[in-house]
């Protein structure tokens, strides 16, 4: 009898190890609700806001905002592939709120339409990466607008009247720290 115990609760054992070992093969390589959602999401924002020379952003107050490359040329930021532009493309509208990523209004440029609130990390460049921190000039258009150095308008900032252009100077909002931008009226 002394013998029987020992079998048993080795076979109890190995069953119990067989179990665990499997379990974890399935938790390591079924994704979760949660990652296969998030994955789902990234994924639709990065081609929502595929890199571009001339990007055109429409913003809709509290709902999401929509983009139009204007180069109509888009694609991956890790591909290499840096599209040919043989001349600057203008946005359609004069109303708008323009980003240069140089001074006096030249190199990549954003143009922002309608009023709402951007936040600059989520728009990108062809080979320059995000737009945060990286804005050196910009015209208002008919809009007030107001400039942030950080996300959803925090961090110092410094309002602007429509129609006034300029580059990003020593101040509360210097060149290359503009994070995010609140324009206050859809004037287009």
């Amino acid at each position: 009898m002394k013998k029987g115990i020992p079998v048993v609760l080795k076979k109890a054992f190995c069953i119990l190890l067989s179990c665990v070992a499997l379990l974890s093969f399935f938790a390591l390589t079924t994704p979760s609700a949660f990652a296969a959602t998030t994955a789902t999401s990234r994924s639709v924002a990065r081609s929502a806001n595929a890199p571009c020379h001339t990007l055109e952003v429409h913003l809709h107050g509290t709902q999401p905002a929509t983009t139009n490359c204007l180069d109509g040329q888009t694609t991956s930021r890790t591909s290499g592939v840096t599209p040919q532009i043989s001349e600057p493309l203008f946005c359609k509208f004069s109303s708008e709120l323009d980003l240069y990523w140089d001074a006096d209004q030249s190199g990549y440029h954003m143009c922002l339409i309608g009023s709402g609130t951007a936040n600059l990390k989520d728009y990108y460049t062809y080979d320059a990466g995000s737009w945060d921190n990286k804005a050196s000039s910009y015209y208002t258009g008919c809009s007030s607008v107001t400039f942030y150095t950080n996300v959803d308008r925090t961090g110092h900032s410094i309002p602007e009247p429509a129609y006034h252009k300029g580059n990003f100077t020593p101040g509360p909002v210097s060149n290359d720290t503009l994070s995010s931008v609140y324009l206050s009226s859809n004037c287009s």
